[in-house]
């Protein structure tokens, strides 16, 4: 599957910015197939990418590479890396964008060439192009169609052994009380936690759970699917990615509770 690339950023839709990338690449490799994993990553909000990356590698086949461009840094001295997470490839900014994933895998990080990516690029007939300020365009596209072409990473950088990582804050469970706080927010305003599911078990026999927004008069019920609230009503359930998160039925948690990132919350029984 060393065709496939998998394009994140927060370039929008409005711009030309994202079809621009895909030019290069089509120019380089126009064997490559590029899907869109998401670019409504808020501008440069690393972290919001760092999450989306983070769950959505697990879905795609072995051998596909992931072209990740939230680069608030572009134009610093800040690396441009290509890391190595099993069979799959990421190749973007080193910027603590891939940092979740560096920590959970055993990963290897090169750091990539400008210059040999963009001679091997012009090897392939691309009319290179250079700018402080769009790397998306002139280096990062370059390397991931390189890599889609059969180029290994030691091909195109070297070993990087301290590139920025992160992690995402950890839940506590302690006397009968889980805290955690949100991480992030979907399209339709659902608040997302870095609770996993597998915690609540930790509630043992315990039949009604209830959500309670940390220093706020505002408690949520536990519903087992959107459909089993009431329109409208605020509650808490276990989404696709095994965590917990805070909903409205036919509704958005984040305006209607004035939810944002980093809000703390306590879950505990009734």
């Amino acid at each position: 599957m060393k065709n496939l690339i998998v394009f994140l950023s927060d370039f929008g839709l409005i711009d030309p910015y994202a079809a621009i990338v895909k030019g290069v690449i089509y120019s380089i490799n126009p064997s490559a197939r590029v899907i869109d994993l998401s670019h409504e990553v808020s501008p440069q909000d690393i972290n919001q990418g760092a999450f989306i990356l983070y769950f959505s590698l697990g879905e795609f086949p072995e051998g596909t590479i992931f072209l990740c461009v939230v680069d608030p840094g572009v134009g610093s001295n800040r690396a441009g890396l290509i890391v190595k997470s099993g069979n799959k490839l990421l190749v973007g900014p080193d910027n603590g964008l891939f940092g979740p994933v560096i920590q959970r895998e055993n990963t290897t990080c090169l750091k990539i060439s400008p210059e040999i990516v963009t001679e091997k690029a012009k090897e392939k007939g691309w009319k290179t192009k250079s700018s402080r300020t769009f790397h998306g365009r002139d280096i990062f596209a370059p390397t991931a169609a390189l890599l889609s072409l059969g180029s290994s990473p030691e091909d195109l950088g070297s070993i990087h052994p301290s590139p920025i990582t992160f992690s995402f804050p950890e839940p506590e469970l302690k006397n009968g009380t889980i805290r955690g706080e949100i991480v992030y927010f979907d399209h339709f305003g659902n608040a997302v936690t870095n609770i996993p599911s597998a915690m609540l078990e930790g509630l043992n026999d315990c039949r009604n759970q209830l959500l309670f927004l940390e220093n706020r008069n505002v408690s949520v019920p536990f519903r087992a699917t959107y459909s089993l609230a009431k329109e409208h009503e605020a509650f808490f359930l276990v989404n696709s990615f095994n965590l917990v998160e805070i909903a409205v039925n036919c509704g958005n948690a984040r305006n209607s509770l004035g939810l944002k990132i980093g809000d703390r919350l306590l879950i505990r029984c009734n």
